[in-house]
């Protein structure tokens, strides 16, 4: 979840092999690394979304380094290839699948 709203979903297992939603891969990234090279702990870039005001589209989009044009909206669910259990709301994720494109996995 990301301000409110379901943005990915599955088991723990499918979630830690394919972090198929900018926001989840930046919470898991910052879970695995204790500090970078500089000595400085990861964080995601950006300041969280004003709740009290209503958001249009996809709540992560002002600090997504993948978010265009069709963010401003939300898109409906994205089965993650491989894993029926395992679903993003992600445009940017929905156009790798489209494409072709190699879905990363982790580990």
């Amino acid at each position: 979840m990301y301000a409110g709203r379901t943005i990915e979903w599955g088991s723990t297992d499918g979630v830690f092999k394919v972090a198929a939603h900018p926001y989840t891969a930046g919470l898991l990234q910052s879970a695995r690394v204790v500090r970078d090279a500089a000595g400085r702990f990861p964080t995601i870039g950006g300041d969280v979304p004003n709740l009290s005001q209503p958001i249009e589209g996809c709540p992560f989009r002002p600090r997504c380094a993948f978010a265009f044009a069709p963010c401003v909206q939300m898109p409906e669910p994205v089965a993650v290839p491989g894993d029926r259990e395992h679903a993003v709301r992600c445009w940017h994720f929905e156009e790798r699948v489209r494409s072709g494109a190699e879905v990363t996995r982790a580990g």
